[in-house]
């Protein structure tokens, strides 16, 4: 781990250990950290619901104020149709957006923002056998796809967490409720637009 001399050996070997853990089962005792990250991981965790359920249960390997970041497979050609499961799966916008719900939801704090494409980058696509020349977008299984980078925080202390959660959950419900609202007037508008018609 320690190849690129980063720090003197045994500056490393006091401070760091190393272990294998299952992402689909990670062990109670991993908790109290300041920082944690992933690297195009949870994508091939068996399918799409595995890969949102191990960043959540990441967030509680995290001390309060801690940071996770992750990265996965993201489709920018669809919206509705993906690969939901097996070696890799892609995440699309809609399944981001949930997990930040549910991330928001449970008092975590992150910002999500999908970028327009503005440079030459940004068109090419490497195909397979690919060259790497750039590799920020490639062909994978039927898809255009690049990489997502998410950066959560968990709050710092209880308290924060708690108002987190309930200004979340009155956002949702707002957003819900003027839904909600919209509807019935596009419902009361077809009406009355038939009465006018019958009249």
């Amino acid at each position: 781990l320690n190849d690129r001399g980063i720090c003197q050996m045994n500056v490393f070997e006091r401070n760091v250990a190393f272990r294998y853990v299952d992402m689909n089962d990670i062990p109670d005792d991993l908790e109290g950290f300041d920082f944690l990250w992933s690297s195009c991981s949870f994508e091939h965790l068996g399918n799409l619901e595995l890969g949102l359920k191990f960043v959540k249960r990441a967030m509680d390997c995290l001390k309060p104020g801690g940071i996770a970041i992750h990265t996965t497979e993201y489709n920018l050609d669809s919206n509705t149709d993906t690969v939901t499961e097996g070696v890799v799966s892609i995440y699309r916008r809609r399944d981001i957006e949930a997990l930040a719900r549910d991330l928001r939801l449970d008092g975590h704090a992150l910002t999500l923002t999908f970028p327009e494409a503005t440079g030459p980058y940004d068109w090419h696509v490497d195909t397979p056998p690919y060259t790497h020349n750039p590799h920020l977008r490639l062909w994978l299984n039927g898809y255009v796809v690049t990489s997502y980078g998410l950066i959560i925080q968990k709050p710092r202390t209880a308290l924060k967490r708690e108002a987190i959660k309930q200004r979340s959950r009155a956002l949702y419900k707002a957003k819900a409720l003027a839904a909600e609202g919209s509807r019935a007037i596009d419902q009361a508008r077809t009406l009355a637009s038939r009465i006018t018609e019958q009249v």
